[in-house]
């Protein structure tokens, strides 16, 4: 347990050379022992790991085994933790609509709980069921967000909350959400099973939608260069698509032959991986972008 939590710091603070030794440590004392919870660590930390890269079948694959063993060894968080990994996977393949009645249920039967709400919020973000993840995120905004406790998993969650309140515009949960996420902004979102990616994103989101543009360009800048040294095309990516957004709504000098390189540049990256998700919203950007252009003519 304590090498699994030890790569869990070491993600989080983006030591890649401690996170793969360690993995590689752990595989050889999973691979001696034998043991049903040796080999669910291991295949859960090795199925994120490789969703970094981009490889989402190898990351099912891992994820798929990781469940195996799991429940092997009557592990009952493992049909959960198997649940998580599958929304983290579908949300890189533009997949995500297949996951809401799985998580639905979830959120339904864990409801005191931490984090499936906030999943749930999120994901409904990604499938365009505002709404239904504004009345979702009302309820932590109406509590401070005091509800999810300063646990391993924190970070986690509240990069969720980050990313339901900038999505559906919620200047007051993005005020509040930024002091609360603004001393992480260092350190990667992540959890054992999955990962939200740099905090730097979610607070260059945030900034984005209070109206604090040059703060969010610096933010966003911070994001691709973490992304970069985490080597995922995914959230790199997405990164640029939020710095694209953000480019359009601020529209001072060279913003737009700024945003016009990061869209072909996301768009690319989400064809040769097979981020579907990449490649629609990419789609609806460029939209938003001729159309600002067909206003300033």
């Amino acid at each position: 347990n304590a090498l699994f939590h030890r790569i869990d710091v070491c993600m989080q603070t983006l030591d890649l050379v401690e996170v793969d030794a360690r993995i590689a440590q752990l595989a050889a004392e999973a691979g001696a022992l034998g043991l049903p919870m040796h080999l669910w660590q291991l295949h859960m930390i090795t199925s994120m790991r490789v969703l970094i890269t981009g490889d989402c079948e190898q990351a099912e694959a891992e994820a798929t085994a990781a469940f195996q063993a799991g429940s092997a060894g009557g592990h009952a968080e493992a049909m959960a933790a198997f649940g998580g990994q599958l929304i983290e996977i579908r949300r890189q393949q533009g997949r995500l609509g297949e996951m809401v009645g799985f998580l639905q249920g979830a959120a339904s039967e864990n409801s005191a709980v931490p984090g499936f709400r906030q999943m749930l919020a999120s994901v409904y973000c990604e499938v365009g069921q505002h709404d239904d993840a504004a009345a979702l995120f009302e309820v932590d905004l109406a509590t401070g967000f005091d509800d999810i406790p300063r646990d391993a998993a924190w970070l986690t969650i509240t990069s969720h909350c980050a990313d339901v309140a900038a999505t559906i515009g919620s200047v007051d949960g993005c005020r509040f959400l930024y002091t609360r996420l603004q001393p992480y902004g260092h350190q990667i979102g992540s959890i054992y099973s999955m990962s939200m990616g740099a905090v730097a994103r979610h607070l260059g989101r945030l900034a984005t939608i209070t109206g604090d543009h040059d703060l969010a360009d610096e933010h966003f800048a911070e994001a691709l260069d973490l992304h970069a040294r985490m080597g995922s095309p995914y959230w790199s990516a997405l990164t640029k698509l939020d710095l694209v957004d953000l480019l359009v709504r601020r529209n001072a000098g060279d913003d737009v032959d700024r945003a016009k390189h990061l869209l072909v540049e996301a768009r690319a990256t989400g064809v040769d991986y097979g981020f579907g998700g990449i490649v629609e919203r990419s789609d609806r950007v460029a939209a938003r972008l001729d159309e600002v252009l067909g206003s300033a003519q």
